[in-house]
């Protein structure tokens, strides 16, 4: 074998020292060196951001028609949060049992504080009985991992059970009527599709809420039920725009309005969209907030 003349030059002990050396570590001193020069440097990838922990609530079990679904949810083990940081809500319904589709309704952008503690959804009252599950994704910060609950948390799952049949009486007694009794007003015009509707006002009491439902899926309606709690001082009135039905609507399309509270009389209104004229509407009561509409009281 040739020696390197680098090498030669070594001479002596030197030289048996260097060609040990090279056998033993597969290489000549010089190449040696210069192969581990040519090493890339491994990337970083750790992060270095807390890992928090969510956890989340629902609300209980209910029969249908008798209460509403909600979600709260709180974060613990962030290191100096900051500001900006949010919750997702998500709710899936009794047909999507791993969680996989679209969700049925979002809570989504809920505030959650520095100072932690639990924040909860919108509400939704549900429409068919069955099994639904939330699920509640906290967005992170600068110094904190985004975090996201399992679908199927036992803690995450309500079951709506099928109403029960009942006789539904007829709102009898005045007394028990919103106060003053909600009305719902509406200015559009028709379409060569449907109608447009260019502004919907409800005038109600502080403290009762606006029930909202569109009917004709979600190429006909921009969402299909919205929840709002009129607020402000104890016992003023006020106009309530619903905003989300002024637009165009198509044929076919249902729109319906419950204006309820706890143990009164509420209001039912319904727009219908047909073609070539205005919507057709139909008025009504509702007994305290289970959105069945029934017959109004006499007088």
């Amino acid at each position: 074998m040739r020696v390197p003349a680098h090498v030669v030059r070594l001479g002596g002990a030197r030289l048996a020292v260097a060609l040990v050396a090279a056998c033993a570590y597969g290489a000549l001193p010089g190449e040696a060196e210069a192969t581990a020069s040519q090493q890339p440097n491994p990337p970083i990838t750790n992060d270095l951001r807390a890992t928090p922990t969510i956890t989340t609530i629902a609300s209980p079990n209910i029969e249908l028609g008798a209460g509403l679904l909600t979600d709260t949810a709180f974060v613990t083990g962030r290191v100096n949060p900051q500001p900006g940081a949010t919750i997702d809500f998500a709710l899936y319904g009794p047909d999507d049992a791993r969680c996989m589709g679209p969700p049925l309704f979002q809570s989504i952008n809920v505030p959650y504080p520095v100072g932690g503690g639990p924040v909860s959804s919108a509400a939704l009252a549900p429409a068919s009985p069955g099994t639904y599950r939330w699920r509640a994704t906290y967005s992170g910060d600068a110094n904190n991992l985004p975090v996201a609950g399992a679908c199927n948390d036992p803690r995450e799952n309500v079951v709506v059970t099928p109403a029960r049949p009942r006789t539904q009486p007829p709102a009898t007694s005045p007394g028990r009527l919103l106060s003053p009794f909600p009305v719902i007003r509406v200015v559009g015009r028709t379409t060569r599709g449907g109608v447009k509707i260019i502004l919907m006002t409800v005038r109600t009491g502080v403290g009762d809420s606006i029930v909202s439902r569109c009917l004709g899926g979600a190429r006909r309606c921009p969402y299909s039920q919205r929840i709002e709690q009129v607020r402000g001082p104890s016992g003023q009135v006020r106009i309530v725009r619903v905003r989300g039905f002024e637009r165009a609507f198509r044929t076919g399309t249902v729109l319906r309005l419950y204006v309820v509270n706890v143990g009164r009389i509420g209001k039912f209104t319904s727009f219908r969209i047909v073609r070539g004229r205005l919507p057709v509407r139909t008025d009504r009561c509702v007994l305290g907030v289970v959105p069945l509409p029934s017959r109004c009281p006499q007088d």
